[in-house]
Order: C-alpha cells, then sequence, then structure tokens
C-alpha cells in the first residue's frame, strides 16, 4: 500500500507535549484519583492544577490548566482510537514485536472511517496500560448488582488472565467437574458484579496543536497538518477554571 503515512509522533507530539511529559500526567492522574477515592468519574480543579504544576516542575515548562485538559482529551482520543482499530476484523496485535498487522484492504478500511488511526500503522500504544487505568478502568462509576446467580455443581469457572494490561477484564470457561450424588441443590450466592458508566458522552477527534484551544481532528486525510475544529466536549463556566472534568447531564448541554 502506497501510502504517505507520518510517523506516529506526528500525530501525537504537536507543540509542547513530548512522550515523557504524557508519561508523568497519566500516572500523576491515576494517583490523585485512587488517592481521593472520589465516588463519582469526575476529575477536579484540584486533580488538574496539581498535575499541571508536577509536570512544570520536572520539565521546566510553562504549561497551564486548559493545556492539561487538551492533552487527556486527546490521551482519550488515543485510547478510543486504539481500541477501534485492534477490534477490526482482519487487524492482529503482535505483543513481541509491538505493532499491528493487518492486510492493505483492511488498512484502507481503517483509515476511511478513522484517518488518526495512521498513528496506529504497523506500530503500537506505548500507554495503553496507562490509558486503560485511566479511561478504561476508572471511567465510571461502579455499583453493586443484586442480581442473584445460580452456579451449577458440574461447572467449574476458569479465569484466563493472558491479558498484558493489568486489571484488564478476564475471559472464562467451562470446565466440567464430576458430580456429587449426595448434593441436589447448588447453593445461592449474591455476587457484587461491577457496572460501568461512560466518563465520555461522545467520542473525540482533539490533537494537541501546541495551545489549549486548537484541539483539532484530523477529517479526511493522512495528513495530520490538516485539521477542522471539533466540538470540546469540556468547558468552564469561567474562563480562568479548569472546572471538574466530568461529562455534562443531557439536561444540561447548550444547544449547538
Amino acid at each position: 500500500m502506497n501510502q504517505n503515512i507520518p510517523p506516529q509522533a506526528i500525530f501525537f507530539y504537536r507543540g509542547k507535549w513530548t512522550g515523557a511529559m504524557d508519561t508523568l500526567l497519566l500516572s500523576t492522574m491515576i494517583k490523585l484519583r485512587i488517592g481521593s477515592r472520589s465516588k463519582d468519574d469526575s476529575v477536579t480543579d484540584a486533580m488538574l492544577n496539581e498535575a499541571c504544576e508536577v509536570i512544570n516542575l520536572r520539565f521546566a515548562a510553562e504549561l497551564t490548566c486548559a493545556d492539561v485538559v487538551s492533552r487527556l482529551e486527546l490521551l482519550w482520543v488515543r485510547y478510543q482510537t486504539f481500541n477501534e482499530v485492534i477490534s477490526t476484523p482482519g487487524v492482529r496485535w503482535d505483543l513481541d514485536e509491538k505493532l499491528i498487522v493487518a492486510d492493505d484492504t483492511t488498512w484502507k478500511l481503517i483509515f476511511r472511517s478513522n484517518p488518526f488511526a495512521g498513528a496506529y500503522y504497523y506500530r503500537d500504544e506505548e500507554e495503553y496500560s496507562r490509558l486503560t487505568t485511566m479511561f478504561g478502568l476508572h471511567g465510571g462509576k461502579t455499583e453493586k448488582s443484586r442480581e442473584v446467580i445460580t452456579i451449577s455443581d458440574t461447572t467449574e469457572l476458569i479465569v484466563i488472565t493472558d491479558s498484558p494490561v493489568p486489571y484488564a477484564p478476564t475471559r472464562g470457561k467451562h470446565r466440567p467437574s464430576p458430580a456429587d450424588p449426595e448434593e441436589v441443590n447448588s447453593p445461592i450466592v449474591d455476587p457484587c458484579t461491577i457496572v460501568r458508566r461512560k466518563l465520555f458522552d461522545e467520542p473525540s477527534n482533539n490533537v494537541d496543536q501546541g495551545s489549549p484551544s486548537m484541539a483539532a481532528g484530523l477529517v479526511g486525510s493522512m495528513n495530520p497538518s490538516l485539521m477542522l475544529p471539533v466540538k470540546q466536549l469540556y468547558s468552564s463556566p469561567k474562563g480562568s477554571s479548569c472546572a471538574s472534568w466530568s461529562p455534562a447531564a443531557p439536561s444540561r448541554e447548550s444547544a449547538p
């Protein structure tokens, strides 16, 4: 396939951000969210400001809170795009070689629907573990389900944990086990299953261009420099504030 696809760094790092800064941002935000023990999916002003200060101190940068919000939006786009790519039929993620493998026809279909996927053309996502922890595992409020589940006497659940991502969803299969003639009924248990709510109401294709007001999405081109503005997911009622980072309630969303 004769595609003039730019290097991955062109998609990810246009402006003041670097890979090391992304790693520190994700690590700091994950640590702050765990430490806050928040019962909802919001990220507060205090968390955003602290993450900003940590990055500025480490890299002698001059980032603002708005820069951090814009970068988190791009990281969310990376997480969602990579998941879409690896879930496409015909795509294989080679964990040993750290690259995505697919034939030319499949790549063309992927690029047609999402040009930003060019960032993963025979490459992988180095921050996938942290992105999953930030957006996939802590991206929603957990609730307890009161559903009663009956476990069969002749079935044994075996959990397979072959995913490279910490705390990734597990797969299960059933293995027949010898039946006990002295037992007739199975015990009824009341497990706590996890129900997750999306952190984001809608996907975004924002990319960083070195300015918090210039986040944009790739539209119909493999050239990251050709961008059109897209709707901001989050905004603050005050220009000087980052605002709590959580989806707006449907009843409060403003008309376009």
